[in-house]
């Protein structure tokens, strides 16, 4: 067990009203556990900010009894202290247990190690003995402590609706009397009542038979669709950059070995954007990502030497590092913080001072501004090729400080693909297939990590896997070649597969049918409709895409050109169909999307233009089932045979008849 001074069992501070659940009945259970309460004061008054956390909770189920016979409590030693006030359990109406010091265990859990993020909280963890059906579980506790470059800040944000009904719910927000703040409410949260005891100001929510947390596929990034309240003491976003502004700032020596690497790698450099790039490669590929965000480390990045020295860093850590030497070269250059999860909606809450989650750099040559990210993998593409952080706004840590929208370059066909199909004999047919795909931008960027991480053979084995899933059984007739274009940021790969069990047998007997649907089904959105759409409709990143397939068919298909539209709010989709001749058909699926936000009134639209747009990808093939060559032959030219002796008849019949 790991011992800590910031973990104890003490009683609750004066501050708290504890809350009476006594009279309290819930009228909706929620995976079979009754919440007569969930209680939360946050006092901003005392020296470090303090949240106050309270829960009844009663099981009605076996699976509920894992649920509330096990406590994990998780804090960060390093700035925070978490005081245990109560854990009881009762059973009709009398408290049977109660929990002391020892019953806890203190483990080191880290939950993002599988993304090389280190933070060093700790779990206070604990299995409450002899809980069974009925029971009810109060536990109360503390959690003292910010970050110190936060500490005198407060960033508040709590939701009225979770994913259980609380019979009741109460928010209480301590603040001193006079203290300025930016409230919102959202999505309908109610109006709080307004207290005032002496020096302080107590904003109270009280709420019976909270409503489930309601959430659906594809909301636009960061959106959360519960009533909420956000409280902050941020009066701006200026003031936001320059509480973190001067961690970055400090006079950075840099060290003669990084300068000379530096230097090696904008060596061929001609101008000053390639010198950005060459410094965003070399800081991408030199220092490896690795977070260990312990203490101040989560919010501050390390001393530059460190960094260096170490040859790991995480996002504040490497866009210092490529912060520095963009000014020792002369360019003018500074960190930047986004949300990676509501991207360009970062500002849809008050400024906050944890409104950002991620470190990028910002460039400026001129009155040219871009952004990079030197967390991503060794970039290719040249200034106009380079996949841009699609990140929405970044907030620059420079003085005077606003938002800014971060500009991307138009976006170029991320995929487009041709596929060319042949089928074979009328007699025992065989299926050959070329597919050469062509992946740019972000696309490119993700299968180039891919092939360095995994190789060749394993990428490759993937694309036959999917064919061979498709159309049950697929065998590689060439091997896979990938030829990359770093210049373009292109990838083209090429493979070629015979397909063993293309064909399968119609239900009259008579016919073979083959099915050909692309290896990604455009429109890609991945959206599951409901009948009365309550939330918006996020059509992900501007993006193109198109599919190719010409078919060579060993028999005439009588398809006819067409051309088949859909304009919709947001994204477009086009199919044409060209006969190039009898026995060969070229069909081309096109695709556009804006990165729209569709509001919900048109969501019925859009699903009805997108389930429209499914009958236009694919194509259906069915041919006779041939057992010779003779008998192929025969049937394909019975008629060519038959018609001279079927006139011959009519010529006699008719003189037979006089006419």
């Amino acid at each position: 067990m790991i011992k800590t001074e910031s973990f104890k069992l003490q009683p609750a501070p004066d501050w708290v009203d504890e809350y009476d659940w006594s009279e309290v009945k819930p009228s909706t259970s929620r995976q079979g556990i009754n919440v007569y309460l969930s209680d939360t004061i946050i006092n901003v008054c005392e020296p470090d900010t303090c949240h106050y956390y309270r829960q009844v909770e009663q099981a009605l189920s076996t699976q509920a009894l894992e649920t509330i016979g096990h406590l994990n409590l998780t804090f960060n030693p390093f700035y925070q202290q978490l005081l245990i006030h109560k854990v009881a359990l009762f059973r009709n109406g009398e408290a049977i247990w109660s929990a002391e010091l020892e019953h806890f265990e203190i483990l080191r859990r880290e939950k993002d190690i599988e993304r090389r993020v280190f933070d060093g909280c700790l779990t206070a963890s604990l299995i409450i003995p002899g809980v069974r059906i009925g029971d009810i579980v109060d536990y109360s506790y503390c959690m003292i402590g910010s970050q110190p470059i936060l500490r005198g800040k407060f960033d508040i944000k709590t939701r009225f609706s979770w994913g259980y009904c609380a019979a009741r719910q109460r928010l209480m927000v301590i603040l001193p009397k006079g203290k300025e703040v930016a409230m919102q409410l959202n999505n309908n949260a109610p109006e709080p009542q307004t207290q005032l005891n002496g020096e302080t100001k107590i904003l109270l929510w009280e709420l019976e038979n909270t409503q489930l947390e309601k959430f659906e596929t594809s909301m636009p990034p960061g959106f959360d669709p519960s009533p909420s309240v956000s409280i902050s003491d941020a009066k701006s976003w200026e003031q936001i950059a320059d509480i973190f502004r001067p961690a970055y700032e400090n006079a950075h020596e840099l060290p003669v070995s990084l300068i000379e690497g530096a230097q090696a790698a904008k060596l061929d450099s001609k101008s000053e954007k390639d010198t950005i790039l060459a410094l965003l490669r070399f800081v991408q590929r030199e220092v490896r990502y690795l977070a260990v965000s312990m203490g101040e480390g989560g919010l501050i990045p390390r001393n530059i030497n460190e960094i260096w020295a170490s040859r790991y860093g995480d996002c504040k850590d490497k866009s210092l590092l490529l912060t520095c030497l963009l000014r020792h070269f002369g360019i003018e250059a500074s960190p930047a913080l986004v949300d990676t999860v509501s991207r360009e909606f970062v500002d849809a809450h008050p400024a906050r001072v944890y409104a950002f989650n991620h470190c990028i750099v910002r460039a400026k040559i001129g009155d040219e501004i871009r952004y990079f990210d030197p967390t991503f993998p060794d970039q290719a593409g040249t200034w106009e090729t380079i996949t841009p952080p699609y990140y929405g706004k970044a907030l620059p840590l420079i003085a005077q400080s606003q938002l800014e929208v971060i500009k991307v370059h138009p976006r170029p066909y991320v995929v487009e693909a041709v596929e060319n199909w042949k089928i074979e004999n009328l007699v025992n047919p065989k299926i050959h297939v070329e597919i050469q795909t062509f992946w740019r931008d972000y696309m490119a960027d993700g299968a180039r990590a891919k092939l360095k991480e995994d190789g060749l053979k394993a990428l490759s084995d993937d694309y036959a896997d999917f064919y061979d899933r498709q159309y049950r059984g697929a065998i590689r007739t060439k091997e896979t070649q990938i030829i990359d274009r770093p210049e373009k940021n292109e990838l083209e790969i090429i493979e070629s597969y015979e397909l063993t069990n293309g064909f399968t047998a119609a239900t009259t007997g008579k016919l073979l049918n083959f099915l050909w649907r692309p290896e990604e089904l455009l429109p890609d959105f991945m959206v599951t409709q409901t009948n009365e759409r309550a939330t918006p409709i996020d059509l992900g990143l501007g993006r193109r895409k198109s599919r190719t397939a010409i078919f060579a068919l060993p028999k005439e298909h009588f398809s006819t050109a067409k051309n088949d539209k859909i304009e919709s709010d947001g994204w477009r989709m086009e199919c044409d169909w060209a006969v190039v001749t009898p026995f060969v058909l070229k069909i081309r699926n096109d695709f556009e999307c804006e990165g729209k936000i569709i509001p919900p009134k048109k969501a019925q639209e859009f699903f009805d233009q997108l389930a429209k747009s499914d009958s236009l990808t694919g194509f259906s093939y069915s041919m006779p089932i041939y057992t010779s060559k003779t008998q192929s032959w025969f049937e394909e030219n019975w008629f060519r045979i038959i018609w001279p002796f079927v006139i011959v008849a009519y010529i006699i019949a008719a003189i037979y008849t006089g006419n």
